[in-house]
């Protein structure tokens, strides 16, 4: 299709509409200052972005401009020859046109002495993020956990211009002391972190000062051979530990956070202390794995759960508390037995309003709801909810002033299940909505299914003031 106007100084001119070209000749985007192509070209991966040097004599050395590093030595598995992907890299990183990087990303999966140069190369250029992951031993063989290469961490660590930094399966040795003046994010997956400075074999303690730090991720336990770490990070918005298991010596974990926002932790009991030394987190998830077949008794795994829940700080608005089993060879009921007293060193959660809590008998349940006075929403499966129980029980709170929502979870009518609705439908005074999540009929059974059916139409029938409402999951 062509268009037909009359220019400024009146003659007829045709344009096409399918390609618009300058006056030159040229494309449009071929006319854009080097450093806007640059731009243009980071969005791409790196090695599609140097592919663009033969377009044309234009095009040929455009790449240099660009601020966005990619690199990965594997293709959907596949492997890339070792010194033909060495060779790239140094190609591209000793041809840079741009005086600053944005961002530096390796994945690797061979292993490699070029590293430490790389980084090198990449920190002379003022990078701001830098993303490194070495693939894990279960997808290719070079990096198993025990032969992992040291990570040359000195030069990294000593960067002061560094806005992020995420490094995952390395193992790092660190200095005593490390200040990080411009870190705003630090992401730590499958790391081993430690410090052997000074006497050797001896556990030392670690400082790590992070003054504008806005969110620390990690992923698995990343402290080993330390006597304590210290984190210094005063401007902490999220911290989140994720899939945190350890059974080594003890060691002593301080977080000195003072205005804290959202705090994650999901994992098992640890051989360690954890010290948090917040003002107040608005938001807390704390996820927990009861474990019979541990070294450590379930007992002790609970005082380790009692500590992790009074540190200072954790008065949530939110919280999220779920206490799981896993691989439990004794009954749930003979476990939790054991772990009622642990409840005293427990402080009331003044503000928590949501508590999710996975397989609690009645006296543990019973004991967390009346140390939560405002709480407004409960989700929970039942187990060991005697009538005797329930009789001498002293009322919590919560079901007086503030519990306004229940959710039972695999609810499948059981006597333990049935007594505790009923318990919950009679006292909870402001109660505004009940969902009873159950599976399907050919999952359950048509006889349990009937009778999970049945109960709940009467509640309707008895509450029918409140939101009753059955929700299948498969």
């Amino acid at each position: 299709m062509e268009l037909s106007y009359v220019n400024a100084s009146g003659r007829y001119e045709i344009e096409s509409s399918q390609k618009q070209v300058s006056n030159n000749g040229r494309d449009i985007i071929s006319d854009l200052p080097n450093h806007i192509i640059g731009s243009i070209l980071s969005f791409l991966p790196t090695k599609v972005a140097v592919r663009t040097c033969v377009l044309s004599k234009r095009w040929k050395n455009l790449w240099t401009f660009v601020r966005e590093l990619s690199f990965q030595d594997h293709f959907h598995r596949i492997k890339i020859k070792k010194m033909q992907f060495v060779q790239f890299v140094y190609r591209v990183l000793r041809h840079l046109d741009s005086s600053m990087i944005d961002s530096f990303s390796l994945s690797l999966c061979y292993n490699y002495a070029h590293i430490k140069e790389w980084i090198s190369l990449v920190l002379s250029r003022k990078v701001k993020k830098v993303y490194l992951e070495a693939q894990s031993k279960h997808q290719y063989q070079e990096f198993p956990t025990k032969k992992k290469k040291e990570f040359p961490t000195n030069s990294l660590f000593e960067c002061q211009y560094l806005q992020e930094l995420c490094l995952k399966n390395f193992r790092i040795r660190l200095r005593p002391f490390i200040t990080l003046s411009s870190l705003t994010v630090l992401k730590l997956s499958r790391m081993s972190v430690t410090t052997t400075f000074g006497v050797p074999n001896e556990p030392k303690d670690l400082t790590l000062n992070f003054p504008v730090l806005r969110k620390f991720e990690t992923e698995g336990w990343p402290w080993y051979h330390v006597k304590s770490v210290t984190l210094q990070m005063p401007l902490l918005d999220v911290l989140s530990m994720d899939d945190c298991r350890y059974h080594g010596p003890h060691v002593e974990i301080n977080y000195c956070v003072s205005h804290l926002i959202k705090f994650n932790y999901t994992g098992r009991f640890l051989s360690a202390t954890i010290l948090v030394d917040a003002v107040d987190i608005v938001s807390a998830n704390i996820n927990i794995m009861l474990y019979d077949g541990s070294s450590n008794s379930i007992q002790e795994q609970m005082v380790f759960v009692s500590k992790l829940l009074s540190i200072n700080g954790l008065n949530a608005a939110s919280l999220k508390l779920c206490l799981s089993r896993e691989q439990l060879f004794e009954s749930v009921v003979e476990v939790f037995e054991k772990v009622r007293d642990s409840l005293n060193y427990i402080p009331d959660f003044q503000i928590l309003s949501h508590l999710h809590l996975d397989l609690a008998p009645g006296d543990l349940l019973l004991g967390i709801l009346s140390k939560s006075p405002c709480l407004e929403t409960l989700v929970l499966k039942v187990q060991d909810f005697g009538k005797t129980l329930l009789d001498s029980a002293l009322m919590p709170g919560c079901f007086l002033l503030t519990l306004k929502v229940v959710k039972f979870e695999r609810f499948a009518a059981t006597t333990h299940d049935l007594n505790f609705a009923e318990f919950v439908l009679k006292n909870a005074v402001v109660l505004e909505k009940i969902t009873f999540s159950c599976s399907p009929p050919k999952k359950l059974g048509q006889k349990k299914w009937k009778k999970v059916r049945d109960n709940i139409l009467s509640y309707t029938r008895r509450f029918n003031s409140l939101d009753i409402k059955l929700e299948i999951v498969p």
